[in-house]
């Protein structure tokens, strides 16, 4: 009687097995990928009322996905497809031996992941922009002479700046997350679920909803002049969530899963339990591939194409570590990073910062017939201008979208160019003398 036991224990513990397995590859490979702010933490904190299981309904839904992007992280051995792989092959995982689970865990893990903030700081700028002209045009509205420059506001002798550390646009993930909660919430209550393209349609609604409440919350700020420094500042930012994100959320919830919810029968926790996962050899081999790509992960320096043959007369060139290559003379200092089209890139807002400075007065300027973006850096007494935009020694561009298209497509390898200079002539002299370069990326 005890050998029959312990035989019928082996599929059990095959399941534990790889359960184990799954948790130790995340804490080895991910500790240090996830930014620990307080989005994660609330994201985790919520992950066990948002996530809920049809348990004893299995499924192979995410097979595809998983296989595909095991693949592409064999192909492309980074942190990110390191992560998306093992997230579908966990998912697959888990819908074989415990039951479907609803998309919104899916939504939340993406959410509160490095991915979303690549996502969100690359459209973030240009939102910002938006913010500081729409603001100024509405503000004009009063009669009050304001205009904008870049994502500086100028009213009378006041100056306000639509940063990236705000708080209205550091809450955009924040606003996602209850969005998923105010879900989980209503389908709890009513035994009610959402199909996912309803779930995402009220994400999209809830991230127009956070522009728009961001809109208002800088038009208050500025028409009564309250400085980032104040406490009324972040106070604004809270009572602007609450009444244009958080309270729209709970009506529109409410109609919504009223309308379109499809009604569920609650399962019981003996459902859920079967001996072993389902095609568990497809588990092992899936699991196997994800953790040998993840013992031999690259940083994107050794993958983005070589650009260490570009040189700019009257420049000493030096190539650094990570295969930045950077320019000097007594007037500027220039730095060319190699990107992929299918990474994020650490602009100059990314790389300066972590050196101490704060961008003040970025905007949009036209050079000759080229976009660029320029600021002003600031760190204690010191101050540099700074230009930048992305280039391929052809085609010169600030436009995220088409950089990257331009580059899928093989129309060659671009790179992010960051002039700097001690003033603002010598930075458009040295950005005009660049952007009239054109290097051969062809090679």
């Amino acid at each position: 009687m005890l050998s029959l036991q312990i035989k019928h224990s082996y599929p059990a513990i095959a399941g534990y097995v790889l359960c184990m397995w799954y948790i130790v590859l995340a804490c080895v490979v991910l500790h240090n990928y996830y930014l620990w702010n307080a989005n994660v933490l609330i994201g985790v904190c919520l992950a066990p009322y948002i996530c809920s299981v049809d348990v004893g309904k299995f499924s192979m839904r995410y097979l595809v996905p998983s296989v595909a992007l095991t693949v592409l992280a064999v192909f492309i051995p980074v942190k990110t497809t390191i992560f998306v792989a093992l997230l579908f092959c966990l998912l697959l995982f888990l819908e074989n031996y415990l039951g479907k689970i609803r998309p919104m865990l899916l939504l939340l893990l993406l959410i509160i992941s490095p991915i979303f903030n690549y996502i969100s700081n690359a459209i973030g700028f240009p939102i910002r922009l938006w913010l500081s002209d729409a603001s100024a045009s509405l503000l004009s509205l009063t009669g009050v002479d304001t205009h904008a420059y870049g994502n500086l506001i100028m009213q009378g002798g006041n100056e306000f700046a639509v940063d990236q550390a705000c708080a209205g646009l550091n809450m955009m993930a924040t606003s996602l997350i209850i969005c998923l909660f105010v879900i989980a919430y209503y389908q709890k209550r009513t035994f009610k679920k959402f199909p996912a393209l309803y779930v995402v349609s009220l994400l999209i609604l809830t991230t127009v909803l956070n522009v728009v409440c961001n809109l208002i919350r800088i038009v208050l700020l500025v028409q009564f002049k309250i400085a980032a420094e104040s406490i009324y500042h972040d106070f604004i930012g809270l009572l602007c969530l609450l009444v244009y994100v958080i309270l729209p959320l709970l009506f529109l919830v409410k109609e919504f899963i009223g309308k379109f919810g499809r009604k569920y029968k609650a399962g019981t926790a003996s459902q859920s339990y079967v001996d072993m996962p389902r095609y568990i050899w497809l588990h092992i081999i899936l699991l196997g591939i994800v953790s040998i790509v993840a013992c031999n992960l690259k940083n994107m320096g050794q993958i983005a194409p070589s650009i260490t043959n570009i040189s700019f007369p009257g420049y000493k060139k030096e190539i650094l570590d990570n295969g930045i290559l950077k320019f000097e003379n007594n007037d500027a200092l220039i730095y060319l990073k190699s990107g992929t089209y299918y990474a994020p890139e650490h602009d100059p807002m990314v790389c300066w910062k972590g050196s101490g400075y704060n961008f003040k007065s970025i905007k949009k300027e036209t050079i000759g017939s080229t976009e660029i973006y320029t600021g002003i850096l600031e760190k204690g007494n010191d101050k540099i201008y700074s230009a930048w935009w992305f280039d391929n020694g052809k085609i010169k561009t600030i436009s995220q979208f088409l950089w990257r298209w331009k580059a899928a497509r093989g129309q060659g390898n671009f790179y992010l160019v960051n002039a700097n200079a001690k003033d603002a002539s010598t930075l458009r002299r040295i950005t005009t003398e660049v952007l009239s370069e054109n290097h051969n990326q062809q090679r």
